[in-house]
């Protein structure tokens, strides 16, 4: 595991339903690292990698079936049965280390069992023209959401909106986000610059799941 520092900077918004906010979470070289990765994946021969079918399972969906989710995405565990083989699930780990923990888990009683996490899983999702996530709940116990984009941001939109506690977080890059998964929150729709987003110019997120399986 890569060697992290003892002490990180965040932020903590919602009165009642407190959520962790890390900007600049990553450093440079763990930030240029992912977006290699990132990059591989659009290439012409691993866009197949890249699934939008709207009757995914893992997708949530509203009560007559529908998806509420219409981006573009990855299940990173699917592809690597060796995680360090994935700098995005190298680096994730930064996430788990003891002062991220220490923080998260003395915000509010539902983070305290965040250190019996024993199993997780993470996605990539591309969000571009149109792209949201209506509300919903994650199937998960704590949920870790890190955003980036190319600069300069050639999209509005793309922010976190959580329903319980009435209130928005900014959609900024290198910005992680950390909350108990059973908070209902959203992805209001992005708004590209330009029709065409033939250099993928939208909104990438890597989500990770953390559950407690006894």
């Amino acid at each position: 595991m890569a060697p992290y520092s003892n002490k990180i900077d965040y932020e903590i918004v919602g009165k009642n339903y407190p959520v962790m906010i890390f900007d600049n979470f990553y450093n440079d070289s763990q930030v240029e690292d992912i977006w290699y990765e990132l990059e591989g994946y659009n290439r012409t021969t691993n866009r197949q990698l890249w699934t939008s079918d709207l009757k995914d399972t893992n997708r949530a969906k509203d009560i007559k079936g529908k998806s509420l989710a219409t981006n573009e995405r990855i299940y990173l565990d699917r592809l690597f049965q060796n995680r360090n083989t994935s700098m995005i699930l190298y680096h994730y780990k930064k996430i788990m280390s003891p002062a991220v923990l220490q923080a998260y888990k003395s915000m509010s009683a539902p983070t305290r069992d965040v250190e019996n996490v024993n199993r997780d899983y993470s996605m990539i999702s591309y969000y571009t023209g149109g792209d949201k996530y209506d509300f919903h709940k994650d199937n998960a116990n704590h949920t870790a959401l890190w955003w980036t984009y190319k600069e300069p941001k050639e999209f509005t939109g793309g922010d976190l909106v959580f329903k319980d506690g009435d209130f928005t977080i900014d959609c900024k890059h290198n910005r992680l986000v950390m909350f108990p998964s059973f908070y209902l929150h959203a992805s209001t729709p992005i708004k590209m610059e330009y029709d065409n987003d033939e250099e993928r110019l939208g909104k990438y997120t890597l989500s990770h799941f953390f559950n407690i399986n006894i």
